[in-house]
């Protein structure tokens, strides 16, 4: 079984933000008196990864399991729960929460980019052109 390329998961990071699909949890520890984070996400296949798996679908090819499409960002509860009860959540189910959760992630960044001032855009702007970032280097 092969396992989810590195670009279906910056798409999959992207949509989501940092927090759990289903329970809205933040999937971000910040760990006091360190400079680390602990991340608790946890990738969820909406139709199962293996045969055996709950909602598998032999139908599918590789890269179609994969896909951002077919997956969720979950924190190990939610991820644990939605694979214990395949009843409970359908695939069709859990397509609809990931839309919904989706939805309420831009709707979130669309909040808050009215909330940016313009000493912070002329901040983002100055390191723009400074040139010292391009977009090759970071969303390869």
């Amino acid at each position: 079984m092969g396992s989810v390329n590195e670009r279906e998961i910056k798409k999959l990071c992207m949509k989501n933000g940092r927090y759990c699909a289903i329970c809205h949890n933040e999937l971000i520890i910040h760990n006091q008196g360190a400079s680390n984070e602990t991340i608790i996400a946890e990738i969820a296949h909406i139709k199962g990864r293996k045969p055996g798996s709950a909602r598998y679908d032999a139908s599918m090819n590789e890269n179609e399991r994969n896909s951002c499409e077919n997956l969720l960002l979950l924190c190990a509860n939610c991820h644990k729960k939605v694979d214990d009860q395949p009843e409970a959540y359908t695939s069709e189910r859990l397509l609809h929460i990931k839309k919904e959760y989706e939805d309420w992630v831009s709707q979130r960044i669309k909040a808050a980019i009215v909330d940016i001032t313009f000493a912070e855009l002329g901040v983002v702007t100055k390191y723009l052109v400074s040139g010292q970032s391009t977009p090759s280097t970071h969303l390869a």
